[in-house]
């Protein structure tokens, strides 16, 4: 292999053809773009510029795919052979699952925190029932010994009528 044939792209698709043969929207297309997961380059145009996405070789169409029209009117390319499907199922699967590992991560994590704080929040409900029963010990009515004090004007008053 040449050192050229390795730095060879295949051919630019644009925007929308590179939407239509991935099965996806146009604005998909710019966030695969923006993460890497694609490559794309910005043309200048008289009239502004224009995005040329460089697809996968197994996802470029092929000449055989002829283009047909589907009922709403815009034209799929129809593809003999189902390369194009099972190739975009894989990169669309790729691109999945660059976006979610991050996010699977994170729940694995805060799973193990909130195990954690499960076994945490079963040991201070434990703490608390013992210091409950300590407190109702503690606060219990004391049996009175004897006769209780009486009021000084409760004493006075047996006095004077003495």
């Amino acid at each position: 292999m040449s050192p050229d044939a390795a730095t060879i792209q295949p051919p630019a698709v644009s925007l929308r053809e590179a939407a239509q043969a991935l099965g996806v929207s146009e604005a998909a297309v710019r966030r695969m773009v923006k993460s890497g997961a694609l490559t794309g380059i910005r043309e200048p145009r008289p009239q502004g510029h224009v995005w040329r996405i460089h697809l996968p070789e197994q996802l470029t169409p092929s000449p055989d795919a002829a283009a047909t029209a589907s009922p709403d009117g815009t034209l799929r390319r129809q593809d003999p052979s189902g390369a194009l499907e099972g190739a975009r199922a894989e990169a669309l699967a790729t691109y999945a699952a660059t976006l979610i590992a991050p996010h699977l991560a994170t729940i694995e994590r805060l799973a193990g925190e909130l195990g954690e704080q499960a076994h945490r929040v079963g040991e201070l409900e434990q703490q608390l029932h013992v210091a409950r029963a300590r407190i109702a010990a503690l606060e219990a009515p004391v049996s009175p010994i004897g006769e209780p004090p009486r009021p000084w004007w409760a004493r006075w008053l047996a006095w004077w009528r003495w």
